[in-house]
Formats: structure tokens, sequence, C-alpha cells
């Protein structure tokens, strides 16, 4: 990847597995035994996050957390997914918190077992 700094290279990696993976196949990266892109999922991910809004003063991942309390499977690995693509260009001090990224996608709602796989997208293959 002419022109990126090294550990520039794992971070474009990762986003790229996300959508080859998703937008050509509808499989997830973080969770391959799921169809997490499809017209449906995205759906009911837009009715939990998008049209039910959480005014509230929480964090950010608190309130992400309430809005996909229920959710399927399906629906959390895209929306940690997309959590993970929005964050991903971002250095921890650009985020505020002094947190990287994948700290804060390992925090994401959803069962223990997803946010132990989720990992084995941060190692470049």
């Amino acid at each position: 990847m002419a022109g990126r700094p090294e550990s520039a290279a794992g971070v474009v990696a990762a986003v790229q597995q996300i959508f080859r993976g998703g937008l050509l196949s509808g499989q997830s990266a973080i969770a391959r035994d799921l169809e997490s892109w499809t017209a449906a999922t995205a759906s009911d991910l837009r009715a939990r996050f998008v049209d039910q809004p959480d005014s509230s003063s929480d964090t950010f991942l608190v309130k992400l957390r309430r809005q996909l309390d229920g959710a399927p499977a399906a629906t959390i690995a895209l929306a940690a997914e997309l959590l993970f693509v929005n964050m991903a260009p971002l250095v921890p001090e650009q985020i505020g918190s002094g947190r990287s990224s994948r700290s804060s996608t390992r925090s994401c709602p959803g069962p223990t077992w997803m946010r132990r796989r989720s990992t084995s997208i941060w190692r470049p293959r």
C-alpha cells in the first residue's frame, strides 16, 4: 500500500474485509455464520437506532446498548461492523476518550461470544 504508513495497512485490510464480506456476500466479518448485511437486518438496525433516538445524557455506547437490547445477533453484528468502519480511520485523540476504536467496538452490546469472536478482524492475515 504505497503512501500509507505500515500501521494503517491493518486498518485498511480490516475495513476491506468487512465490506467485501458484507456487501458482496451479505456475510458478517465478525460472526461468519451470520448474514448480517441484508435488507431485513439493516431495517431492524434502523428501527432500533435511527427511528428510536435516545436523547439521554448517557454515553454513546450506553445508549447503543439500550437500543440494541433484545436485537437478533445479525443486527448486533451489523451495528458492530458499522461502528468499527465509522471509527477505523480515527486516532484515539480524535475519539475524545483516549480509547481506540478497537476498545470501543469490544465494549459494544451483544452476546459475549460475539465480542470474543470480533477480535479476528483486528489481526491482519
